[in-house]
């Protein structure tokens, strides 16, 4: 086995070979507790070669060129390298990224900034899918679609935080590309929100300029050139997580039940004394044509239960100061009006349905109400009617025309809702809303 001489101590013929045998591991994956035992088994063979040469009469120069071409270039060779070590969906894909390069100890200017935006934007990205896995605020299938860009996305950003310093120069075109996206981002930011500076936009600044220099193309300039796949997976990875939650918004996902699969149904009894309505109930009814697929979401089981709840309420108002929504039914209560008693059970079976205890995550849909219940999602069936009783009492009695006025709202997993209006003596079916209602002044008295 022939040992490598120590750099400067070469011959000319040794220093020939040697580069070449660096060529071709630079574009291999090799491990790199085998790169040097490799390597001087690749010199062995090429040192042979190139003796056969000069003992046929050529001279040094031409007799290890000779050697070089008919042993085989980088790009021939690296590919195999790395399947001797790697799988072959490996070497297809890490083992092309991230050849195992032995970089020089002196890092160009540009390389810091380059990097420092890299990880930055890795480790958001990261947190990000840790927040979006424990919240959920997407449907099943979009929020596995855009985990999986995401992810792909940090996968791609890790690998050229390693391949940039390999003097890889796909990694220096994701810089170049995410430093120009991030200014972009920031760009449209500011003129959306005029008061608004992003930090990442400030940093791109820095970053592009030193990642277009002449040093950094330097720095990569030996490595293989991009080709059109790995150029695309460089704009997928940056551009997508940018594009992917406003568009994944049109995406349908049929696991999930929409505002037409849920039927309500509001019917208001008052109890009228000598001078007026003293009290009453309202009486909800629920009834569902089909639930969720995934009510906990495609994490439920590592969550171990709910991420949100459904959550049904009411406001009231008095019958003489309603004229529409949405500011006649504030969150409090009608001043001289009380809730005595509540209940949402299974109609069914009679068994309490409330979930018991509020749980939410993210913005709600919209407001439900002073009164109300928390529902789990899980244990809803389908096909079964779920009635909520609230009772109500009056302290003094109100004439009929002042009766309150009430609004009953259910609220899915803030996607979408259902909500209805009604006053004593009404029974009124709710009405599906799938984006926050424009409300117009209106009146339930003729």
């Amino acid at each position: 086995m022939t040992r490598r001489p120590a750099r400067g101590q070469e011959t000319e013929a040794e220093a020939i070979l040697w580069a070449h045998v660096d060529r071709i591991l630079d574009r291999s994956a090799v491990p790199a507790a085998d790169r040097d035992e490799l390597a001087e088994e690749l010199f062995g063979h090429l040192w042979q070669r190139w003796r056969d040469e000069v003992a046929a009469g050529f001279d040094v120069e031409a007799a290890a060129a000779v050697a070089i071409e008919s042993f085989g270039g980088a790009d021939e060779l690296a590919p195999g390298m790395t399947r001797a070590f790697h799988s072959r969906l490996f070497a297809s894909t890490i083992g092309v990224l991230l050849p195992a390069v032995v970089p020089p100890d002196d890092r160009p200017h540009g390389f810091t900034r380059s990097r420092f935006l890299l990880g930055l934007v890795a480790l958001f990205t990261a947190c990000g899918i840790v927040v979006y896995a424990w919240t959920q605020p997407l449907t099943p299938i979009r929020e596995l679609i855009f985990l999986a860009v995401n992810a792909f996305s940090l996968a791609m950003l890790v690998l050229a935080y390693r391949a940039l310093e390999r003097q890889q120069r796909w990694a220096l075109h994701l810089v170049q590309l995410l430093a120009a996206t991030v200014i972009l981002a920031g760009v449209v930011e500011l003129l959306l929100k005029p008061i608004s500076i992003s930090f990442f936009a400030i940093l791109g600044l820095f970053v592009l300029p030193a990642a277009r220099g002449r040093v950094m193309a330097d720095w990569v300039a030996n490595s293989r050139a991009v080709s059109v796949g790995v150029g695309l997976a460089i704009a997928a990875a940056v551009v997508l997580p940018y594009v992917a939650q406003p568009v994944l918004a049109f995406v349908p996902d049929p696991t999930v039940a929409s505002a037409d699969d849920l039927a309500m149904r509001v019917t208001v009894t008052c109890e009228h004394g000598p001078d007026g309505v003293t009290g009453g109930s309202v009486q909800v009814d629920l009834r569902w044509n089909r639930t969720d697929l995934l009510p906990y979401g495609p994490f439920g089981a590592i969550y171990g239960g709910m991420s949100n709840t459904d959550n049904l309420g009411i406001s009231s108002v008095s019958g003489l100061e309603y004229y529409g929504p949405p500011f006649q039914f504030p969150q409090g209560q009608q001043q001289g009006l009380g809730w005595s008693a509540s209940s949402f059970v299974d109609a069914e079976t009679g068994l309490d349905a409330s979930a018991g205890e509020w749980v939410y995550s993210g913005s709600p849909f919209f407001q439900i109400g002073s009164e109300g219940n928390p529902i789990d999602p899980g244990k809803i069936v389908a096909g079964h009617t779920y009635r909520g009783t609230y009772d109500f009492q009056l302290q003094q009695p109100t004439p009929t025309e002042d009766a309150p006025v009430f609004q009953v709202r259910y609220d899915h997993q803030h996607r979408w809702g259902v909500e209805a209006v009604a006053a004593c003596g009404q029974a009124v079916d709710g009405q599906s809303v799938t984006t926050p209602p424009q409300q117009q002044p209106m009146s339930i008295y003729p």
